[in-house]
């Protein structure tokens, strides 16, 4: 899914927010999506979903194994940081990286799709491969400041 938000170091030590095209946050309304992704090194998120899944997440909310941890980074980074925070301050980078290379931003920030040969190793059976673009990001983001 081109839009799963997945944390790259150095470029984002909060969690990644999913966008839509104009770059301001979402609500989710669907049967399954991830709201938060993990911060480096610990996990802290929510998952919203109508169905159960029978995973280890519904194991550790079952019999009561939480990382208190994880739930208080993700506290300090939801009070520290607006959803808005990641798309404001990256989005120009994302979009002159996808311009410079010539593949397409999607709507999390660290990913962009391509129909390139030169990427399709990197695929994994889609009709678009997805890449990871945070380092480009950063060097960018770098770059300009």
């Amino acid at each position: 899914m081109a839009n799963s938000p997945i944390i790259a170091p150095k470029l984002f030590t909060m969690p990644c927010w999913l966008a839509n095209s104009t770059g301001s946050s979402i609500s989710v309304r669907c049967n399954r999506m991830p709201a938060l992704a993990p911060i480096i090194g610990a996990r802290a998120g929510i998952r919203l979903q109508r169905e159960e899944i029978d995973d280890a997440v519904l194991f550790a909310n079952q019999h009561g194994i939480v990382n208190n941890f994880a739930a208080m980074v993700g506290q300090f980074a939801m009070e520290a940081w607006d959803p808005d925070y990641i798309p404001n301050k990256y989005m120009k980078d994302q979009l002159l990286v996808c311009n410079r290379l010539e593949i397409k931003p999607t709507n999390c920030i660290i990913f962009a799709l391509s129909n390139k040969e030169e990427h399709k190793q990197f695929n994994r059976g889609n009709a678009l491969t997805r890449l990871c673009i945070s380092k480009l990001i950063v060097e960018e983001h770098d770059r300009r400041t």
